[in-house]
């Protein structure tokens, strides 16, 4: 709607009115109108009085990957502001602007380590590995945590020879996770890695938990500790335990992306933790994957003992796999088992938004039961067999009245 002159116009009308975290926000929407008035807001922006502000814009700016304010964040890189210079490396090498690279050597040897640290990032952005390298080899004998995860960029080969013996010496747990998760951004199938990985997904409590963090100038990342978690009120107790999930989600979809299917020999321990999203997520992999073990973990599952959401997930799974009549009556009874609950659609607000991740991100609620009841009502839907519309019909009755309208879409797929 953006497109729309009238609509532009409505919203360039008040925005100055906002607070200026709120205008902040609003620039993920003008970088993506390419129009000289949604230009000059950016660039309001950029030149703001508060150099927080000139960060986060430079961050989107490399996020939604926009070269036409390329010349501001290289007079960014000059900036006295650390910020400045921090918001505008990220954003130039996400560009791989070549332009800039004699500024961003000059960066690199800066004294202050978060600069230095983002420059070696951009370097490797621009593919000046070997200039990076000495940077981030001293920061991670120092063990900086975020120097760690960022040689995640580093070829496989130099970036196994440095973290391998950081993560075999490390004690502190801070050290050692980021070291193993930056070894599988790389493509590492270390043993010990993956089983630390492993035993880490399934051993996690809620006391000891680790979260992806931004520096201060958000230019880099790494997994720190919440300490502060048992203070939390409920409410921030609750958005953290969504951060926490989403970050577990992040640990397990990376291991599964490995090569060759190198974790599919750690999977059987994550189906059996009793960690029910966790379980799920490796049960949807394994259902689509054609590796010869796939069915026998999947068929295990199904007989864990436990909780049985598991079970479903697995025998939903067996039935997308096989076609098995058996398992698809299975699926009828969990369909009648679940249909009183309400599906419920929450939003989470996402502080640093990416053309992949919009700033808000809706969650079913309550999200393993509902999830899979979703996921058995769109099997029924797709496959459009007399039996299974006359059983989602049969379930449209029992429905929570709150679920008549989403379960009215998937009907209105059926007679498409």
């Amino acid at each position: 709607c953006m497109k729309n002159s009238k609509v532009s116009d409505y919203l360039y009308s008040f925005i100055h009115k906002l607070p200026e975290e709120i205008q902040n926000l609003a620039a993920t929407i003008f970088l993506q109108i390419e129009t000289e008035e949604a230009d000059a807001y950016i660039h309001r922006l950029l030149s703001s009085p508060n150099n927080l502000t000139r960060n986060y814009i430079a961050y989107l700016i490399g996020e939604y990957q926009q070269r036409r304010f390329l010349p501001t964040l290289r007079s960014l890189l000059t900036s006295a502001s650390p910020l400045d210079q921090e918001g505008a490396l990220y954003a130039v090498g996400k560009l791989e602007d070549a332009s800039s690279y004699p500024i961003i050597k000059v960066l690199s040897s800066r004294s202050d380590p978060e600069v230095a640290l983002a420059a070696a990032q951009t370097l490797l952005f621009l593919g000046k590995e070997d200039e990076a390298l000495p940077i981030l080899t001293t920061f991670c004998q120092q063990e900086l945590p975020r120097a760690i995860y960022t040689s995640r960029f580093l070829s496989q080969e130099k970036g196994e020879a440095l973290l391998l013996p950081i993560f075999y010496k490390a004690i502190k747990e801070e050290i050692k996770l980021n070291a193993a998760l930056a070894l599988v951004h790389l493509g590492s199938v270390n043993h010990q890695v993956l089983s630390y990985l492993t035993e880490f997904l399934e051993n996690k409590t809620l006391q000891h938990i680790f979260l992806p963090t931004h520096s201060i100038g958000k230019a880099t990342q790494f997994w720190k500790e919440c300490t502060a978690f048992p203070l939390l009120s409920q409410e921030a107790k609750a958005r953290t335990l969504a951060m926490y999930r989403s970050a577990e989600d992040t640990i397990l979809t990376s291991l599964l992306k490995l090569p060759d299917n190198a974790y599919l020999p750690y999977l059987e321990r994550i189906l059996t933790s009793q960690k029910t999203l966790l379980a799920a997520k490796a049960i949807a992999f394994l259902s689509v994957t054609a590796h010869p073990q796939a069915l026998s973990l999947v068929s295990k599952a199904a007989l864990t003992p436990g909780d049985p959401i598991i079970r479903a997930y697995a025998n939903l799974a067996l039935y997308t796999m096989t076609q098995d009549p058996e398992k698809k009556a299975l699926l009828y009874q969990y369909a009648e088992q679940l249909i009183g609950d309400t599906i419920l659609f929450t939003d989470e607000e996402n502080p640093l938004p990416s053309p992949h991740s919009s700033y808000l991100r809706y969650q079913v609620s309550p999200e393993t039961r509902s999830q899979l009841m979703l996921t058995i009502l769109e099997t029924l839907v797709s496959s459009k067999t007399d039996e299974d519309i006359r059983v989602f019909l049969s379930l449209m009755k029992k429905t929570h009245y709150k679920n008549i309208p989403i379960l009215s879409g998937l009907l209105m797929r059926i007679v498409e």
